[in-house]
């Protein structure tokens, strides 16, 4: 790709929002090979590209806007290694990652499921508890002669 020598200068302002930051360095990149960017700028996600676009920017010369065009590509292969949950949040994070790499629904499901019930055994214990007790508990009083309803009085007269 050849981004050695835009032809126009431009000014760029970039909005935050995890959807815009996926686009923009390929944006970048195509808008390299027309302009050399002055102003850059952004808010959140777009403060992260704009910071990117700025440091291409410098080192146009060096094909810079080459790497970032690979940078999409570098990310996907090492997303996961960059972002590690807590002890506690690690059965949910192996959960939310079921949903992504399983293909039909009902392996995302029973995967993640499966991930949060490791997690959170406890819960799950408690929750299979109280769905036999309560039944079991309401058989009894029902058996023993224990009605919860009102009974009503009669008037004598």
């Amino acid at each position: 790709m050849s981004t050695t020598g835009p032809t126009d200068q431009c000014d760029l302002i970039m909005e935050g929002g995890i959807t815009s930051g996926v686009v923009y360095p390929a944006a970048l990149v195509q808008l390299a090979q027309r302009y050399a960017f002055r102003s850059i700028g952004g808010t959140s996600a777009g403060a992260t590209a704009a910071a990117v676009a700025a440091a291409a920017e410098y080192g146009r010369a060096h094909g810079a806007f080459t790497e970032l065009e690979r940078l999409p590509e570098l990310l996907a292969k090492n997303l996961l290694s960059l972002f590690q949950p807590t002890p506690k949040l690690r059965g949910v994070f192996k959960a939310f990652l079921a949903l992504l790499n399983r293909r039909t629904t009902l392996g995302r499901v029973l995967a993640a499921a499966g991930h949060l019930g490791l997690a959170f055994w406890w819960a799950v214990v408690i929750g299979a508890l109280s769905a036999f007790i309560y039944p079991w508990a309401g058989s009894r009083a029902h058996r023993s002669g224990y009605d919860r309803r009102p009974h009503r009085r009669r008037s004598l007269g």
